[in-house]
């Protein structure tokens, strides 16, 4: 599955300490060169070299995410370029932020978030279900806005 990561996904999951075993899913990983150039932590040379490819919008696409600003102003412009990113390459986008999820589904986009992601892992069998209610622990006291009790130990 052809996937467009934002950067709250890549921050929980590098809280949780779960980027090596996400990107053992077989998904594709794009990430929009703004949210690489936001990157701090983990930093675009990291994602990179986990797998994760580097996104690039052209000029069209610029102009459809200045579009996107105007109708829907809470989204970040880096979090836009992953909905026009997730548009261009037909792909689902995978975020935290509340905001782009509600455009993302405007625009017939399918979204995900990380307990998606987790729960793929879990049905895989990459990691436990005490794993992931460990990852998820650590997401929360990192600062993560997941729900209180996501999922049972």
């Amino acid at each position: 599955m052809r996937c467009v990561v934002d950067a709250s996904i890549w921050i929980d999951l590098h809280h949780g300490n779960m980027l090596v075993p996400t990107m053992r899913l077989q998904h594709e990983y794009h990430v929009p060169d703004a949210v690489l150039h936001e990157m701090k932590v983990p930093d675009a040379t990291q994602l990179l070299r986990l797998g994760a490819k580097k996104c690039e919008l052209d000029g069209n696409r610029v102009l459809s995410v200045v579009a996107l600003a105007a109708k829907y102003p809470a989204p970040s412009r880096a979090d836009l370029f992953g909905l026009e990113a997730a548009r261009m390459l037909d792909a689902v986008l995978l975020t935290s932020d509340a905001a782009l999820r509600k455009a993302a589904e405007k625009e017939g986009i399918i979204v995900h978030g990380v307990l998606w992601l987790m729960d793929q892992l879990v049905e895989k069998g990459i990691m436990t279900p005490k794993a992931r209610t460990m990852a998820l622990a650590a997401m929360k006291a990192a600062g993560s806005r997941l729900p209180a009790d996501p999922v049972a130990p």
